[in-house]
């Protein structure tokens, strides 16, 4: 990212929290797959921000080492149940508005 599209979102966040106020929720959203390796392909294939991960390193020719690294974090992190393989990771809900 360049450094004058970095400064406008830095810019961007630092309005939008100093004039709201926010509400932040973790949550966890349970996905099954057949597999680890399912699981892999569906994040390598249509999760964005691993999308363009691999977009950006596989021409470097770094892209197979971060490959393999979430292969092992699906094959440990992933939960065996009814045959399937299911992940729960936590994210954050952030809601806000303008003070009352």
């Amino acid at each position: 990212m360049d450094e004058e599209l970095a400064g406008q979102i830095k810019q961007g966040q630092k309005v939008a929290w100093d004039a709201g106020e926010f509400v932040e929720i973790a949550k966890l959203i349970s996905s099954g797959f057949d597999s680890p390796a399912d699981a892999l392909e569906t994040y390598e294939t249509k999760f964005g921000p691993i999308v363009m991960a691999k977009a950006a390193l596989e021409p470097q020719g770094k892209w197979q080492a971060l490959r393999d690294d979430l292969a092992r974090f699906f094959e440990s992190y992933g939960r065996a149940e009814g045959g399937r393989t299911v992940l729960e990771p936590e994210y954050l809900v952030v809601t806000g508005g303008k003070p009352a």
